[in-house]
């Protein structure tokens, strides 16, 4: 389950960011191709629902993210929504507001040598 913040990890070399709030509500942002070589052309941002499109920079993508993750939880809340995930998802909503970095990643994983 999801913790209201950015986690980034690995496929295959590809570079993956995930944020989750409780079961329901998803967000995947992925590298595009690099034609430099060091950074990528632009990042796919995703929900649960489907594409969110392709941005220039990861904070865009992830604000695109945020933007929607906003709308979705927010509009869940508003309808009264008083079951155990939704309290969960709450919580974890209003303390991922008040990261002051919300829109940076964390690495959490590294691979094992």
């Amino acid at each position: 389950m999801g913790r209201g913040r950015w986690s980034k990890w690995s496929v295959g070399g590809d570079e993956r960011h995930t944020l989750e709030f409780g079961f329901a509500y998803r967000f995947d942002i992925r590298a595009g191709p690099k034609s430099n070589g060091l950074q990528p052309d632009f990042w796919y941002a995703s929900a649960r629902a489907g594409s969110l499109g392709e941005f220039p920079t990861f904070e865009a993508a992830a604000q695109a993210c945020e933007d929607e993750a906003r709308r979705l939880i927010e509009e869940a809340l508003q309808r009264g929504d008083a079951s155990y995930d939704m309290k969960l998802i709450d919580e974890q909503w209003t303390l991922y507001l008040a990261l002051p970095h919300r829109l940076r990643s964390r690495k959490t994983r590294t691979r094992y040598k």
